[in-house]
């Protein structure tokens, strides 16, 4: 979901019937802590998270009892913690804990502050490029690092095919359903990007245009390949696709192109 999210509303509706408020903000956690995002602690009784993504720490997750959710039961975190261990997992990975306390102390810089508002700069300006490449997104934008692209104009079911292209050009992006989705979550008409991972490397706003005329050439490359009516068909389809794909000029000469962009923003200083 590309746009803010608004808590109170789901702390009315939970209210209205009576029922418990647990705020995934997993995506969003690092944006949060930083101010760019609504936090959900004074409207939520649980709230978990992972620990990587815009909180950029290594992969685990969080779950966190607020106020109000002590307030509605004393021994709610109690039955949280039996629950998790022993109850569902164990064998806690001590370094993996080590490095979320890391990114937990990164979190409360300033420095992170600056990284969380560059996520979401360089998220508008990709969507404003996106949108002067004549692509269409969801919502026609974005609120926070994270944006879907449309891509119903070039066909229902397109999706993987641009993320298996974008791929080979050396771009990391995923398909993904769009709101009244015409084809299915198995082959989805959408394609969702991110911008946490290059504002970590060090990409700016002034950068977005570059990066939005590689996927829309990557684009261009496959309009013709559109997916099967015939469901039947799709599997080999998609394989008889990827083989081919691998192999294309024009998506190996962007991937060459990326690579030299992008060997300006090492992901070590050293």
């Amino acid at each position: 979901y590309p746009f803010e999210l608004d808590f109170a509303k789901f702390r009315e509706i939970a209210d209205l019937v009576g029922a418990w408020l647990v705020a995934d903000i997993s995506h969003i956690t690092g944006l949060v802590v930083a101010g760019e995002h609504q936090s959900p602690v004074p409207y939520a009784d649980v709230i978990m998270s992972t620990t990587h993504k815009t909180f950029r720490g290594p992969r685990g997750a969080m779950i966190l009892v607020t106020a109000r959710g002590v307030e509605r039961d004393s021994d709610l975190a109690s039955k949280i913690d039996k629950a998790v261990f022993p109850g569902l997992q164990g064998g806690p990975h001590n370094a993996t804990t080590a490095g979320i306390a890391v990114a937990a102390l990164e979190a409360q810089k300033p420095e992170f502050t600056a990284y969380a508002r560059r996520i979401c700069a360089n998220a508008t300006a990709l969507a404003e490029a996106l949108k002067s490449q004549g692509l269409k997104l969801v919502g026609g934008g974005t609120d926070n690092h994270l944006l879907v692209v449309d891509l119903t104009p070039f066909g229902d079911g397109f999706g993987t095919q641009v993320a298996l292209a974008l791929d080979v050009a050396g771009i990391y992006a995923n398909r993904n359903t769009i709101p009244n989705e015409p084809c299915s979550p198995f082959y989805p008409s959408g394609l969702r990007l991110g911008t946490p991972l290059i504002t970590t490397r060090g990409l700016q706003p002034e950068h977005m245009d570059q990066l939005a005329g590689w996927i829309r050439r990557a684009i261009a490359v496959i309009e013709a390949d559109q997916l099967p009516v015939d469901k039947a068909q799709r599997g080999a389809f998609l394989q008889d696709f990827r083989t081919r794909v691998l192999k294309h000029p024009e998506l190996l000469k962007i991937a060459a192109e990326v690579r030299v962009f992008a060997n300006q923003f090492p992901l070590f200083q050293w």
